[in-house]
């Protein structure tokens, strides 16, 4: 079992790097039940650091998968009381922690309709709540505990708590909860993910292309675009968006991907997996799309709406951070996404364009930032894919190659 104090470390830098819990912030926590033992711990260091209210929204795989098992499709098409919650959390500002690490695969053998019905209703109801959160308008973070079933896909040759224990041993080192001084290290790493931004941005590339075992893509940037990092906060706080954090990034132009690109890790969605698959871009949209495993599932993400074909996030990762050296497929898009290079199918963040933060969704769309529902990363970086910056006059210059980055900061 992971010890006590090293959960506290954990949650120390949950509360005082990643939301930066402030005297009088109100903090809404969003977990599975199996994270139990840490979320009782961010509660505590919650309040030490002056958090006048905690409170808790629990998700729960059995309940989940009873609801799509037995329930009507009445229930299925039921909206969750979270959702009036978080709606609530929001407009009052309220700090928000989701805690993921259910099972990536815990609704693999339920009507795939009834999800994706769900699911878009869900999205639907969660409109303001996204574009507060994507504007950051209230401080988040994303972080992970492991629960049994994850753990044992990520260690299929371990079983139960000996599994557990191994993954909780991964996801803390990506943590940086065993260092000497875990919040120390963690500004240290923050002040080199902006170092490497502000390199990004002063090239101002127009566009980025991915070369690889199938994969060549070209990506273009808006005008306006500017490279951002997780680390960057907002309103005076220097809050990181999800632990852990590995990435910079930036917001594409809608209508200018061109070229095939073939993900690297499985993909799992609304609790099902989504595995060996490729889209192919023609004037910014997926024009073809094709799985080896979750080609329905594929499908109804490119489906959503208008902006579900095309791209909303650019994002550079080296393959030798803290999370890539556990070695591991993380069936989970937190760690996948911090593990190598990434894109986004849908919603662009705002912030990703210079200004973008003060513009109405008509002024974003006109600088060609994407509009969506859904905000759907895959990850297409690996050792043998170099990524090139693309500049205005055509020439090319590696940012990424054999999996580490080829500039110094």
């Amino acid at each position: 079992m992971v010890s006590g104090d090293r959960l506290d470390r954990y949650a120390s830098v949950l509360v005082g790097i990643a939301l930066r819990i402030e005297p009088g912030d109100r903090l809404l926590i969003r977990s599975g039940t199996h994270a139990t033992p840490l979320v009782h711990r961010v509660a505590r260091a919650a309040y030490e650091a002056g958090a006048v209210n905690v409170d808790v929204l629990w998700v729960d795989d059995e309940l989940d998968r009873a609801r799509f098992t037995a329930g009507s499709r009445a229930a299925a098409d039921e909206l969750s009381y979270d959702y009036d919650v978080l709606a609530r959390a929001a407009e009052r500002s309220d700090s928000y922690l989701r805690i993921v690490g259910e099972a990536p695969n815990r609704l693999a053998d339920v009507d795939s309709e009834r999800v994706a019905a769900a699911a878009g209703r869900a999205a639907e109801s969660m409109g303001r709540w996204m574009e507060k959160a994507m504007a950051l308008d209230f401080f988040w973070t994303v972080a992970a505990a492991p629960s049994v079933d994850w753990a044992e896909m990520v260690f299929p040759d371990l079983a139960g708590e000996e599994a557990v224990d191994a993954l909780w041993n991964a996801v803390l080192a990506t943590a940086r909860v065993d260092e000497p001084d875990p919040l120390s290290a963690w500004e240290s790493h923050l002040d080199h993910l902006t170092a490497r931004q502000t390199f990004l941005n002063e090239r101002a590339y127009a566009s980025v292309r991915y070369v690889g075992p199938g994969t060549d893509l070209v990506v273009g940037l808006s005008e306006m675009h500017r490279w951002n990092n997780p680390g960057e906060g907002a309103k005076g706080r220097r809050t990181v968006a999800n632990i852990p954090t590995e990435e910079i990034s930036t917001s594409p132009h809608s209508q200018r991907a061109e070229g095939i690109v073939r993900a690297a890790r499985p993909l799992s969605y609304q609790g099902r997996l989504i595995e060996g698959f490729e889209f192919q871009f023609k004037d910014g949209a997926v024009v073809d799309a094709r799985a080896d495993r979750g080609q329905d599932d594929l499908d109804r993400i490119l489906a959503t709406d208008d902006g579900s074909r095309r791209l909303g996030e650019v994002a550079l990762v080296p393959t030798t951070s803290l999370v890539s050296a556990q070695n591991l497929t993380w069936y989970e898009t937190l760690f996948d996404e911090n593990d190598a290079s990434h894109l986004a199918l849908g919603r662009a963040y705002p912030m990703g364009i210079r200004g973008g933060m003060e513009m109405t969704p008509q002024q974003l769309a006109d600088v060609g930032n994407n509009a969506s529902t859904v905000h759907v990363d895959f990850v297409v970086g690996a050792r043998d894919v170099t990524i090139y910056g693309v500049t205005a006059d055509g020439g090319e210059e590696p940012l990424i190659a054999g999996g580490e980055w080829t500039f110094e900061v």
